[in-house]
């Protein structure tokens, strides 16, 4: 599935299946901010990334927000893969452990 197609269908499912919208992305230098009532929800990474602050992570990476403007660290899921969303956005934001 192409990059965008699937974001569409993430923030889609998104405005569905969770509260606290409407959803809505934002473009960065490296991720795309998802939005949800001017907090930042999510980040999506739309290109290759490997550093310190974030780790690897690849195109289409969900990465949990640590602050307005950067994610934490290690990807939680894939925007490729609808059929885990559930289990990785909670109520109230991504969560922190995805075995739970």
């Amino acid at each position: 599935m192409e990059f965008l197609k699937a974001l569409e269908h993430l923030i889609g499912w998104l405005n569905e299946n969770r509260p606290n919208g409407p959803y809505h992305v934002q473009i960065t230098k490296r991720y795309h901010r998802v939005l949800s009532q001017n907090s930042a929800y999510c980040f999506i990474a739309h290109e290759p990334i490997s550093n310190r602050t974030v780790g690897i992570a690849r195109v289409g990476d969900i990465l949990r927000p640590a602050s307005w403007s950067q994610p934490a660290r290690h990807a939680r899921g894939s925007i490729y893969r609808p059929e885990e969303w559930a289990k990785i956005f909670g109520e109230y934001g991504i969560k922190t452990r995805l075995d739970k």
